[in-house]
Order: structure tokens, then C-alpha cells, then sequence
């Protein structure tokens, strides 16, 4: 298998084990020594809250540019109050409405998160193994970036504002997963303050590896009733295939909604008023938790829920509550709403293709050409390494991306069209049969390109990485079952060996696969 010849800029050798059995072993090790685990790589210091050297650090806080957490300590899960020694990691199945942000801007990645939490398989996925809360203080979490599985090891030594008193993202019921899964993903971009304001959709594909990222704005749907009917069938088809769902409010307050914040998507439905009038309804949720929230038509306790039969307002759970979600009417969304994010699983209707490559010292040029034999859509996201996690001083290393495609139409010629970007290319063609999409890639400067690819299932997709031309072919792995927490062993146990069909992708050729529909639907409420 060819190996990349540019740098890994990133540096992820550093911040990521090789595979999931390492984790093990290492624990292991620890269990025998009878000694907690210390993250060198991450430890409770001004580097992992800000990034950069001490020097570095000490320049900006000398310059007053340094940001400021008021982080008094940092505590390990057993020195806090609540903490229960062996018990499991995530308590009673994982739920959105435990999720609360803390004093960090990154309310695209626990809104995210909260929408994954309502789904026991990407949970599994995302947290592999049953993981307890352990002596050795040590955790695994499993993040989809540039191409490949990350597998990151955290220590449980979380930044407090206060004795007990978690300072960023905690989970209301007292279980400590949240906390965990932001320091792990802190960890793989570089520090808390490189996981900053951030992308939704993004953020779905770094936790699932296997959605699709799409952004809907929202301002061309609010004037016709027949568009907003469009977008309500759009969001339903991506929850009933088990898709993630979210939005983003405006630049202003607007009844409750946040200027510039990212929301979750709990749920949609259709009701009936005793009028007999059809209402296409959202439920939302705001990562705060507690507190601000929805004050239009529907909030909590208004007078528009008496015109819903109250065994719907209760099978809803709408009652006045300070829990951070609400329903409110699909033109209220569109209406204070920015726009509406997607997480796409195409499940058995399309093939899902993720291929890492590059643009070596020789200049030569990869290329992604699909060969469409049933009619339907192909989506190609294509990037360069993540930004947040690129080093500061590295930066100047990510190249321009131009990504030219052709689309040539069975017996109607072709069309071309040119992306240039220093982010990533989103691009969409709608294909018939015969027809051909080819993607061209070019970058300024040598360098790595990761592409997600969408198509047909009996797609043919031949991926030519300069010097060398590869078919893709696809395989079908289920989605893991979440695993049974097990009672922490008296004696170490051997680590085990990691599973045959591991989601770890080989750089350059990653191999294709074709999602199954997760075992989940979007509800209408999930915790009462």
C-alpha cells in the first residue's frame, strides 16, 4: 500500500495511539503497576487550555493577547464528590438532555454531540469498548479527521473553576463522558481554545465518520409554503435514516434565541389542532441546558398549546420546564433561524466513499472519476488537514485547494466548473445513467486531500493518485453494538486484540464503505 510523502503537518503521531489495542495494552500496564495515568502530551497546563509553548504563551500574556480561562484546578473524576469508583462511564444510556456547555465557544461540537448521544450505536462508536470509571484514570474516544480513525487517550484530570465544579462542557446527571469526549477532541486539534466556534455539520462527520456534511440556509425558504414544505420533507428523510440534525440562529436576539449559536434537533412531527388544522412542528434544543429559551408561539406554557389535544401535549412533553428545549411551528423555524444543518446517512440508498490523498514534490495530481449507472445525486467534499488542528506555525503550510470538475452528461456533452478555496469544496451533481463526474484536485503547494464522496450503490469510483490508479471497492460493516459496561477485573486482564473490521483506513487508498441505517429514528422527545 503507497504511504503519503508529504508531512503529516499535524502532527497526529503525537496526539493519537495507532490503533484501539493500544489503549488497551496501555491500560493494562497501568492496572499492573497500580498506577494512574499521566497524558504528558496533555496535561493540566496553560499549553492544553491555550496551545503553543510556554514561550509562546508567556509573549501573548506579556503582549495581552493571551485568552483567559478562570481555571482554579484541575481535579481527577475520583477527587470529586460525585464521582462513583468502577461504575460505567455513561450512566444509564446516554441522552441530549444531559448535555450542558461550559464557559468554552464550541456550541457547534456539544450541540453535535448532544444529537449523537440520542443514538445507542454512533455512542458505541464513538466511545469503544465499555469503558468504566477507572483508577488508572485513563479513556479512549474514537474522532473521523483528516482521513483516518483517530484514536485519542485522555487522562481524567479536568479543569474545575472551583473544587467539584466542572469549568467546560459537563453532563447534568453527573456522568463525566462529556467531559471526557471534549478534552479527547481538545486534545486532537491542539488545545480547548483550538476547538473555538467550529462547523455543525463538521462536527457530525468528526464523531459518526460516516456523514455527510450539508448546510441549508434558511432565508430563501421563509416566503413560500411550498419550499418550507421541500425542507421539512428534507430534514424528515435525514432523521428516518438515521442522520443528525441542527441549526444555527441569527446574528440578534430573537425571543429567546442566542445571536450566532448552534442548536440541536430533537425531533419532528406533524400535529393536529382541535381545529383540524396540520402544524409541521421542531423540537430544539440549546446546549446551555437550563435556562434561555424559545419564548414565541408554543414555548413552554403558551396559550397556543391549548389548541393541541392534550394527550398530544403530553405524549410531546411540552410542559413548562427550564430544560433548554422547546417545539415551535417549521415557519417560526425558518423564520429566526440562520440555517439548518445536516448530517446525511444515506444508509442503503447510496454509497459512501472517504479517500485520502496528496499532491507530492512531483506536481502530479489526483483525481476522482465516478461512473454512474443508476440516475441519482453525487456529493463530493473535498479539504485540505483541518485548520484548528494545524500548529500555528505550520499554518502557512496549508495550500490553496482548486478542485475542477467536469460533468459529462450521456449523449449531452459536459460541464465544467472550477472551486478554489484555502477550506474545502462542497459540490453536487445530480447524474443520470451513462453519465461521468470527474473531480481534478490541484494544490499550490505539496500536500494532503481527503474527500468524502457520496454516489449511486452501483457506482464505479476509480481514485488516481498521480502515480498510481486504484478501483475503489466497498464493503458493508454494521454499526457496533453498544457493549454491556463489565465490573472492573480483579486481576489485568491480556488487552484484546482489536476487531477484524476495524474503521481504521489506510492513508492514501482508505477503503469505501457502504453504511447501514443506524437502529434509530428522530422521536418527537426522548426524556421526560
Amino acid at each position: 500500500v503507497a504511504r503519503f510523502t508529504t508531512p503529516d503537518i499535524v502532527g497526529y503521531d503525537k496526539r493519537c495511539l495507532p490503533d484501539e489495542g493500544s489503549w488497551l495494552q496501555l491500560r493494562a500496564s497501568l492496572q499492573e503497576k497500580q498506577a494512574a495515568f499521566q497524558d504528558e502530551s496533555f496535561g493540566p497546563n496553560d499549553g492544553s487550555l491555550y496551545g503553543g509553548t510556554e514561550a509562546d504563551l508567556s509573549d501573548k500574556a506579556a503582549a495581552g493577547q493571551k485568552a483567559t480561562f478562570k481555571v482554579e484546578l484541575w481535579q481527577r473524576i475520583w477527587e470529586m464528590d460525585h464521582a462513583k469508583q468502577g461504575g460505567p462511564l455513561v450512566k444509564n444510556g446516554a441522552s441530549a438532555h444531559d448535555i450542558e456547555q461550559g464557559q468554552l465557544g464550541d456550541c457547534y461540537f456539544v450541540s453535535a454531540l448532544a444529537a449523537l448521544a440520542e443514538s445507542p450505536a454512533f455512542m458505541a462508536r464513538l466511545l469503544p469498548g465499555a469503558q468504566t470509571i477507572n483508577p488508572e484514570g485513563i479513556y479512549a474516544v474514537r474522532f473521523w479527521q483528516d482521513g483516518e480513525w483517530r484514536v485519542v487517550v485522555v487522562d481524567d484530570q479536568l479543569p474545575c473553576r472551583k473544587p467539584n465544579r466542572l469549568f467546560f462542557a459537563a453532563a447534568r446527571n453527573g456522568d463525566f463522558w462529556v467531559s471526557l469526549v471534549e478534552k479527547a477532541y481538545a486534545k486532537l486539534c491542539g488545545s480547548y481554545y483550538a476547538i473555538k466556534s467550529g462547523s455543525q455539520p463538521d462536527a457530525f462527520l468528526a464523531l459518526t465518520g460516516l456523514t455527510m456534511p450539508q448546510t441549508i440556509k434558511l432565508r430563501s425558504y421563509r416566503p413560500d409554503p411550498e419550499d418550507k414544505k421541500e425542507l421539512y420533507r428534507l430534514m424528515r428523510e435525514c432523521a428516518s435514516t438515521g442522520g443528525l440534525l441542527g441549526c444555527a440562529s441569527k446574528g440578534k436576539w430573537e425571543k429567546g434565541i442566542a445571536p450566532l449559536h448552534a442548536y440541536t434537533v430533537l425531533g419532528l412531527r406533524e400535529v393536529e389542532t382541535v381545529d383540524g388544522e396540520m402544524l409541521k412542528m421542531v423540537h430544539i434544543r440549546n446546549p446551555w441546558g437550563a435556562g434561555i429559551e424559545w419564548k414565541g408561539k408554543f414555548s413552554d406554557g403558551d396559550s397556543a398549546w391549548d389548541s393541541v389535544h392534550e394527550a398530544v401535549r403530553e405524549d410531546m412533553n411540552a410542559k413548562k420546564a427550564k430544560d433548554g428545549t422547546w417545539w415551535m411551528t417549521l415557519d417560526d423555524f425558518c423564520e429566526h433561524f440562520f440555517c439548518a444543518y445536516f448530517g446525511w446517512h444515506y444508509g442503503e440508498t447510496c454509497s459512501l466513499y472517504q479517500v485520502a490523498t496528496e499532491q507530492g514534490e512531483s506536481g502530479l495530481r489526483p483525481s476522482i472519476t465516478v461512473q454512474i449507472r443508476t440516475a441519482g445525486p453525487v456529493r463530493a467534499y473535498i479539504q485540505g488537514p483541518t485548520k484548528r488542528a494545524v500548529p500555528k506555525q505550520a499554518q502557512g503550510q496549508l495550500p490553496v485547494l482548486e478542485v475542477t470538475s467536469k460533468h459529462s452528461k450521456e449523449g449531452k456533452g459536459a460541464q465544467k466548473t472550477k472551486c478554489r478555496t484555502r477550506s474545502k469544496a462542497d459540490m453536487v451533481f445530480h447524474a443520470g445513467p451513462g453519465d461521468s463526474v470527474d473531480l481534478n484536485i490541484r494544490l499550490e503547494s505539496p500536500g494532503r486531500v481527503y474527500v468524502t464522496l457520496v454516489c449511486p450503490p452501483d457506482s464505479a469510483v476509480l481514485a488516481n493518485h498521480g502515480n498510481e490508479m486504484v478501483f475503489l471497492s466497498s464493503y458493508r460493516p454494521s454499526l457496533p453494538e453498544p457493549a454491556e459496561p463489565q465490573p472492573k477485573p480483579e486481576e489485568p486482564e491480556e488487552p484484546e486484540e482489536p476487531e477484524a473490521e476495524s474503521p481504521d483506513f489506510q492513508a492514501l487508498k482508505s477503503i469505501v464503505q457502504r453504511q447501514g441505517a443506524a437502529d434509530w429514528l428522530m422521536g418527537p422527545t426522548r426524556r421526560k
